[in-house]
C-alpha cells in the first residue's frame, strides 16, 4: 500500500487501531510476569478465595502503558498501571485505581453511566473480555501456586 494514496480518514483509522492496540502482558517491561502480583492479589483478598482462579491481561500502550485484568472467579475487571517507583510490582495490582464489579458496575448503556466515575458500558466491557480473548495472556493459579 502506498501511503501517498491513502486517503486521511484511512490513515487516521489505521494509526488508531495501532495506538489502541493491545499488547501481550509479556511484550511490556512494565508488567513483567505478572504472575507475582496476581498471587498478591489473591492472597489479599477477604475471603482468601479457594480453588482454580483464572485470569487474563491484555496490555494496550496508549497513554504511556496500562492493562486490564480479568479475574473469572471474582468476576472482576481491574486497571493495572504496571510497575510504580517506589512500589513494590508485586502490590501494584493489588492497590490497582479500578476494580470494577461485572455485576454491579456495568450498566446498558451511556445515559446510565450518566456522570458515574465508576460505571461502564456492557458494550465496553465486551470489548475488554475480546481482547483479552484474542490477544491477551491467561494465567491459572491453584490454592497450592500461592504458598510458593
Amino acid at each position: 500500500m502506498s501511503w501517498g494514496r491513502t486517503s486521511f480518514p484511512t490513515l487516521l483509522m489505521v494509526m488508531t487501531l495501532a495506538f489502541h492496540a493491545p499488547a501481550s502482558a509479556a511484550s511490556d517491561a512494565r508488567f513483567g510476569s505478572p504472575i507475582p502480583a496476581l498471587k498478591r492479589l489473591i492472597a489479599s483478598t477477604e475471603p482468601r478465595p479457594k480453588g482454580m482462579q483464572h485470569f487474563c491481561v491484555v496490555t494496550y500502550r496508549a497513554s504511556g502503558g496500562y492493562a486490564w485484568v480479568h479475574w473469572r472467579e471474582a468476576n472482576k475487571l481491574i486497571f493495572w498501571g504496571g510497575t510504580v517507583p517506589d512500589t513494590s510490582p508485586d502490590d501494584t495490582l493489588v492497590f490497582a485505581p479500578r476494580k470494577l464489579d461485572l455485576k454491579t458496575d456495568v450498566v446498558r448503556s451511556r445515559n446510565e453511566v450518566g456522570s458515574s466515575t465508576y460505571l461502564v458500558t456492557r458494550k465496553w466491557v465486551a470489548a475488554r473480555l475480546t481482547d483479552c480473548k484474542r490477544r491477551g495472556a491467561h494465567y491459572k493459579l491453584a490454592d497450592s501456586d500461592l504458598d510458593r
